[in-house]
């Protein structure tokens, strides 16, 4: 890179005590500054179309969450004995939620199971479902 690029580059780039101020030369606040880091998330840490498979993941992930907890109600209410396995039925309806909680990790093992076992899902698919899941908690 030429000197002069260079330097006019250095200047140009916010350093120092004024990196934290927005064009006006205010202050930003917590909440923009939460919402610049989400957007730069969404814009350069993954592809679109990575991005876009990771929403679908988490979109039927969350789905067979809602029916799994529907079908547990239902058997608690029948007296089936299958729905009393220790896992609290209203604490895994929350499980993809934010944050995570004591049964994330029974729920997605439950979906990785119904994908793979019972819908004949590749491996590879249950790595992206793994990576969408562990994305989805890192970001929340």
């Amino acid at each position: 890179m030429p000197r002069a690029a260079k330097s006019k580059a250095v200047r140009g780039a916010a350093s120092g005590p004024n990196k934290d101020l927005d064009k006006a030369g205010e202050h930003l606040s917590a909440a923009a500054l939460r919402q610049a880091s989400a957007q730069n998330r969404q814009d350069y840490c993954k592809s679109s179309r990575t991005r876009k498979a990771y929403t679908g993941h988490i979109s039927r992930g969350k789905t067979f969450l809602a029916e799994l907890v529907a079908e547990r109600r239902r058997e608690k209410e029948a007296g089936v004995a299958s729905a009393d396995d220790g896992i609290d039925t209203n604490i895994l309806a929350k499980a993809f939620d934010n944050p995570p909680n004591a049964h994330s990790v029974d729920a997605l093992e439950l979906f990785l199971s119904q994908k793979c076992f019972k819908e004949g899902c590749s491996h590879s698919t249950a790595e992206a479902i793994h990576a969408a899941f562990a994305d989805h908690w890192d970001n929340m």
